[in-house]
């Protein structure tokens, strides 16, 4: 498994750059796949089944949660969020110790996943990107936040499954003071 390289990063910032301003019609057939990919990422989120969620990634798999509203660049600015696969294994594992002490107690979340729309990537059936919106609400320690956003999804088939190649969740405010979100978005 190889660290966040340039190449990787390039395609990550030009999935971002082509999702969000894309205005072409979505594929309806690639729709109820999207839907039942995404649908499953939420409830394995949802019911912290982290290690079940991580499995649903190519191994060059890239989770990123971009501060910046307008499509910019993890290299040249801060980022919520920018994980490999083996940086989320990181952190899945320092959760199931018991000891993140950013989720004692953990996070209570339900995730609401809406407009789904789908694209093929390429002529090849075995690439697609997914836009969809997402709501994201969070209870722990008897304070309820809600998050909220557009995500982008990049699937990849691998091995004869579909994998995440990137995962981008653009929170409508991440530009402003969101406080240390502890958890996977």
């Amino acid at each position: 498994m190889t660290l966040i390289d340039d190449h990787r990063l390039d395609r990550l910032v030009a999935l971002a750059r082509s999702l969000g301003s894309r205005t072409d019609a979505p594929d309806p057939d690639l729709r109820p796949t999207a839907e039942a990919l995404l649908y499953r990422e939420a409830r394995l989120l949802d019911e912290q089944r982290y290690e079940d969620w991580i499995a649903t990634f190519a191994d060059d798999g890239i989770y990123w949660v971009p501060i910046n509203p307008e499509t910019g660049d993890p290299r040249n600015e801060v980022s919520l969020a920018c994980d490999d696969r083996r940086r989320l294994q990181d952190r899945i594992a320092r959760l199931a110790t018991g000891w993140a002490h950013s989720q004692i107690p953990r996070s209570r979340t339900v995730r609401q996943v809406t407009n789904v729309e789908a694209w093929r990537a390429s002529e090849a059936e075995a690439h697609f990107d997914v836009r969809s919106n997402l709501v994201v609400h969070e209870f722990r320690r008897g304070h309820s936040q809600v998050f909220a956003g557009r995500q982008e999804h990049a699937f990849v088939r691998s091995d004869g499954e579909l994998r995440l190649a990137s995962r981008i969740v653009h929170l409508i405010d991440a530009d402003y003071a969101v406080g240390n979100i502890s958890f996977v978005v």
